[in-house]
């Protein structure tokens, strides 16, 4: 019942590793979904492929977008996205970098760590804890081998940019006025980033090949 559906995949992976497939990825979420908590969260680049950097958020649309067609190839995903009554979007995925007796004991990642992925609102209050934790998990590394952008946007601009990007590929008002921004919080227990983590790994692989 705590369990939600996430489709995590984009249309991109489709050239990618020319996987072929039966259905509609984003209508098989939706039903998913539904046997679960009936909450459903998509990639943002399942929406826009590429989001450029000057992207706006903050000015209005204008109105005649909503009589242009849709986009080839988005009628199925207009009718899958009308299944439910609102959609998470993930705008940014943070990696928690955290041993799991740690992770545990903060309570953040279920009862014993057994929900090592978390998908939330980007204005929960939960989302700034995780966010938290995983600056200050960088922050105790040693040396980091791949440093994260902790540069953190307001759920309000997150939402307006979302919306926004909605409407203008899917060229339906009230349909993106149904979409959140989300950001992905993702626990890794092997600390990967941490050099000082990854030197360990292979003086002890060294030894035990001895």
């Amino acid at each position: 019942m705590r369990d939600s559906a996430h489709l995590n995949w984009t249309t991109r992976y489709e050239a990618d590793v020319a996987v072929l497939y039966d259905g509609h990825p984003l209508t098989a979420s939706a039903w998913e979904s539904k046997s679960l908590n009936g909450s459903a969260s998509l990639m943002l680049p399942y929406i826009v492929r590429l989001l450029g950097e000057a992207e706006t958020y903050d000015q209005p649309i204008l109105r005649l977008m909503e009589d242009m067609p849709i986009p080839h190839g988005k009628q199925e995903d207009l009718v899958a996205l009308k299944l439910l009554p609102e959609w998470s979007v993930v705008v940014k995925v943070v990696i928690v970098h955290l041993d799991l007796a740690r992770a545990t004991k903060t309570g953040l990642f279920g009862l014993s760590g057994d929900a090592p992925v978390q998908v939330l609102d980007a204005a929960s209050p939960l989302a700034s804890q995780l966010y938290e934790l995983a600056e200050a998990c960088e922050r105790e590394a040693v040396s980091v081998t791949a440093a994260q952008d902790f540069t953190r946007m307001s759920a309000n601009d997150m939402d307006a940019m979302v919306q926004r990007v909605a409407f203008k590929n899917l060229h339906n008002r009230e349909l993106s006025m149904r979409m959140r921004a989300a950001i992905m919080f993702r626990l890794c227990t092997k600390m990967c980033n941490h050099s000082n983590t990854l030197e360990e790994g292979i003086t002890g692989s060294a030894v035990s090949n001895q």
